[in-house]
């Protein structure tokens, strides 16, 4: 966390002026698609861009007065974000889903808003897709997933198009002569409880997230949603499930998925 590679160690960052800013943040996106190896060991492009350039809230002491206030700042890296990061990664060389279940704090949110900001900011023409069963629980991502996009560095923050959480959001921006050029979507889906399954028709996602899997009948909003994904290449995005536990009303479907992850082309995990 100490090396110079990482932008957020970086003593000095080129002005958008300077000779030295094009090449630069090239490299910086190098760093975030592909990776980084430092000291001999591999950091992925999405744990390289969830440490060094996404914010979130976090709690933080006044030094004046030593109270506990919530400071926006880049997440810190803890046991949770590696092994998760290191699961993603082999999830996307082996074209799978990951199905990830935890205890509250975990940071599932984060890492969801995280993925899918990454996604909708380095890919031309992508369609990012979250995925919930009812409008609160996609309101903590969305709104983490809004704070952390409008918190990039000006190098990567787009300005909105369209711009409604709970339906669709477009990253673009204008040319010299107004016109509106969009750079990719974020399609917004509500299931309502499982009951509308066929939410991820019409899509084709990059990312693709399902959140609080364990609080409605998902396995057909699974199926259905597949089409839209499936490629002669294998599967375009790694379907990230998410539950919480202790939250599982109907987690039916959800413990399908974790205890038999082959069966549904999920990564494997010991």
């Amino acid at each position: 966390m100490t090396s110079t590679e990482f932008f957020i160690n970086m003593k000095s960052i080129p002005s958008k002026d300077s000779v030295e800013y094009d090449a630069f943040f090239a490299r910086e996106l190098e760093k975030i698609k592909y990776g980084v190896k430092i000291n001999g060991v591999d950091i992925s492009g999405w744990l390289y861009w969830h440490v060094n350039h996404w914010k979130m809230a976090m709690d933080a002491i006044d030094p004046r007065n030593g109270d506990i206030i919530r400071k926006f700042d880049n997440p810190q890296l803890r046991d949770n974000e590696w092994v998760i990061a290191e699961h993603l990664k082999k999830a996307e060389e082996e074209k799978k889903g990951l199905c990830i279940i935890g205890s509250r704090r975990l940071g599932k949110s984060v890492y969801a808003s995280s993925y899918s900001g990454r996604s909708a900011t380095i890919y031309q023409g992508s369609e990012n897709v979250i995925v919930g069963n009812n409008k609160d629980d996609l309101g903590v991502i969305t709104s983490l997933m809004d704070k952390g996009l409008l918190g990039l560095h000006e190098h990567f923050r787009f300005g909105r198009i369209l711009d409604d959480w709970k339906k669709e959001v477009a990253l673009g921006f204008k040319d010299k002569k107004g016109t509106r050029l969009e750079w990719s979507k974020i399609f917004i889906r509500n299931t309502d409880g499982g009951k509308i399954t066929e939410v991820v028709a019409g899509t084709t996602p990059k990312s693709l997230i399902f959140d609080e899997i364990g609080k409605a009948d998902i396995l057909d909003v699974f199926n259905g949603a597949k089409p839209s994904f499936a490629t002669p290449y294998g599967w375009r995005c790694v379907p990230i499930l998410i539950g919480t536990g202790g939250s599982f009303e109907k987690g039916r479907d959800a413990e399908k998925i974790f205890n038999d992850p082959d069966s549904y082309n999920m990564l494997v995990v010991e």
